[in-house]
């Protein structure tokens, strides 16, 4: 049986204007990399929503048959706004030290300014008549810094920290106050180095990000209309890259993930602390291919496949033992044509074997079927 039939109005609007300085410059031995810049973002979202006063009709999903139609005719109503302005400058300095040795200093400062409007008169969406205003002005510092070492042309080592910030826009709390944003931080280690006359690569890296201020339904509010944003997630894990031209007119790449992500801290369901992440598999691989011919009758034809992997997925938060989704595979290829340097045609195809790879984000959804997509590109 499916609950009352809705219909729903939005609208999205966003704008974002940005000024920015690069400059060169240098100070006795230090050669500076610098940009400054001002940024003004300006989002809004707007709904109204018409919920029928009945509930559909029992469905037999083998033999459906399917209501003529809805009548939204006396129907319970309920609607709200919500707007959010960042008004930001931001800054970098790459500083070359020597011929081996550089750093990275930067930061952002965001003045963010939130509203959320919620009407609902009728209790249409929160199962409770409600009316509510949050709104806030506070300001967010995200720094960054970083530092590489070049021992030679081949060989990278590099450490890097950053703070990144990502409002709670449409998020909807019962205090009075804008929720605070989402703020990520991250930290990073990794070596590069090049090989084969610098036609091949190899990459590692390792991360840590915690992730504060999460947006998770109010166990106050069964209707899930609300939030409260008090939770956090942690994440940490090693990425290795491997790519090049192995052959002439062979390009591979090679990437492997190693992932752990769980809710490291939830007051309001403190069940779910320690849980994985839904759409965080522990493992991650891809594999790619690409011959392009560059001479003989088949010049400018370009040939390449792919195949992606990625192990079993939770289905539940909090997780359920021995319940998960079975691992993702897509198989892929593509095939692209170079008339002349201006003119080119793509063909590419993904998940040729049709896998099912479903995902959860507390609900079961089906992947994305085969599909082949075909573009003509010009560049003048």
């Amino acid at each position: 049986v499916f609950g009352n039939p809705v219909r729903a109005r939005t609208a999205n609007r966003s704008f974002d204007a940005q000024l920015r300085l690069n400059g060169r410059f240098d100070t006795g031995t230090l050669a500076h990399n610098v940009f400054l810049g001002l940024e003004h973002w300006d989002f809004y979202f707007g709904y109204n929503n018409d919920v029928a006063r009945y509930e559909a009709a029992p469905l037999n999903i083998f033999a459906p048959v399917y209501s003529p139609g809805v009548s939204y005719a006396g129907a319970y109503w309920s609607n709200g706004v919500a707007r959010a302005i960042s008004r930001s400058v931001y800054g970098q300095d790459l500083i070359d030290l020597s011929e081996n040795w550089r750093i990275l200093i930067g930061g952002r400062y965001d003045l963010l300014a939130q509203r959320e409007r919620v009407f609902d008169p009728l209790g249409a969406l929160t199962g409770e008549p409600t009316s509510s205003l949050s709104k806030g002005v506070k300001g967010y510092i995200s720094p960054r810094a970083g530092i590489l070492f070049r021992p030679n042309e081949e060989t990278q080592f590099f450490a890097a920290y950053g703070k990144s910030l990502i409002p709670n826009t449409g998020v909807r709390v019962q205090s009075g106050e804008a929720p605070p944003p989402q703020q990520d931080t991250q930290y990073e280690l990794g070596l590069r180095r090049e090989f084969l006359d610098r036609k091949m690569s190899f990459e590692v890296g390792l991360f840590d990000i915690t992730r504060d201020n999460v947006a998770i339904p109010n166990p106050a509010n069964p209707s899930g209309f609300y939030s409260v944003v008090t939770g956090q997630q942690h994440s940490h894990g090693v990425e290795v890259n491997l790519g090049g031209e192995i052959l002439p007119n062979l390009k591979i790449n090679a990437a492997a993930t190693f992932l752990h992500a769980l809710v490291s801290k939830d007051d309001n369901i403190p069940s779910q602390q320690g849980s994985d992440l839904l759409g965080a598999p522990r493992r991650v691989y891809n594999f790619s291919a690409n011959y392009t011919f560059d001479s003989g009758d088949l010049k400018g034809l370009e040939l390449g496949a792919s195949y992606y992997y990625a192990s079993r997925l939770e289905a539940t938060l909090p997780n359920t033992y021995g319940f998960t989704l079975a691992p993702q595979q897509m198989l892929g290829a593509s095939l692209a044509y170079s008339f002349n340097d201006n003119l080119k045609f793509e063909l590419n195809a993904a998940n040729l074997t049709n896998q099912s790879n479903w995902t959860s984000n507390g609900a079961l959804y089906h992947g994305e079927p085969t599909t082949v997509a075909a573009s003509l590109n010009y560049k003048y």
